[in-house]
């Protein structure tokens, strides 16, 4: 081999030879430096001296081995999200008081029933707490959807918002604003954002019987995730999709 390539680079060659010659060379030598990195890993003192099959071997056993390092990082720097996928939507009723839809691929993870109420968590279609989403109802005193949430009713709901963004996670949001649903009853939209979470917060306040209920919706995701494949839209369907028992 080493005849050949000293044979070679003697000959005279044309401008074309000499840059295929020249890429035929460097392949060479790629070889060669793998040749001699598998053979001196594996403790051989004349990588050159082995036999073919040997030194197949062991540049296949290199390669393989630079591939495996590189999937191994790959899959520590960015760990592939669990996805599930989309379907019909499914009516939840909650408390025999109001009735949401939810996508059928997100899964049901409790569902507690109380006297005065009752709360029920989905996992959406990616894992991890921050994007669980909840929906729950529970027996008010309050005649009006401010004195439920704890306000007066002397405040907008504009103003219940901005109020509402600095009790939410991590330390308060920015309050994005809000949207009244085209229901009979007061039900309201709040948009929150912080740099941890995205929410959309639905409240409302229906009759049920003789009592109140306050109901309650809120859908999450971390960040940019709020609107990755327009799981905004999703959401906003979501609440759009509620509507009060008769």
């Amino acid at each position: 081999s080493v005849v050949f390539c000293t044979a070679m680079m003697q000959r005279p060659l044309s401008s074309g030879l000499r840059a295929r010659s020249r890429g035929l060379l460097l392949r060479w030598a790629l070889l060669v430096a793998l040749v001699v990195s598998a053979g001196l890993g594996a403790g051989q003192e004349r990588p050159f001296l082995a036999a073919p099959g040997v030194l197949r071997r062991g540049v296949l056993a290199a390669v393989a081995g630079h591939l495996a390092s590189q999937t191994v990082e790959a899959a520590r720097a960015d760990p592939p999200p669990v996805m599930w996928s989309w379907g019909q939507n499914v009516k939840y009723t909650i408390f025999d008081a109001f009735t949401v839809e939810m996508p059928d691929s997100y899964r049901v993870l409790s569902d507690k029933p109380q006297a005065d109420g009752q709360a029920i968590v989905w996992q959406s279609d990616r894992i991890g707490e921050l994007n669980q989403l909840v929906a729950l109802a529970k027996t008010t005193e309050a005649y009006t959807l401010a004195k439920a949430l704890k306000f007066d009713d002397k405040m907008s709901m504009k103003e219940i918002g901005e109020q509402l963004s600095n009790k939410r996670p991590f330390g308060g949001s920015d309050f994005l604003g809000l949207k009244k649903l085209d229901i009979p009853e007061e039900a309201y939209r709040f948009e929150f954002y912080n740099d941890n979470i995205h929410e959309y917060v639905l409240h409302a306040l229906v009759k049920k019987g003789s009592k109140n209920v306050l109901c309650s919706v809120k859908l999450q995701a971390p960040g940019k995730l709020f609107t990755f494949k327009d799981r905004d839209k999703t959401f906003a369907k979501i609440i759009d999709s509620f509507k009060a028992v008769a």
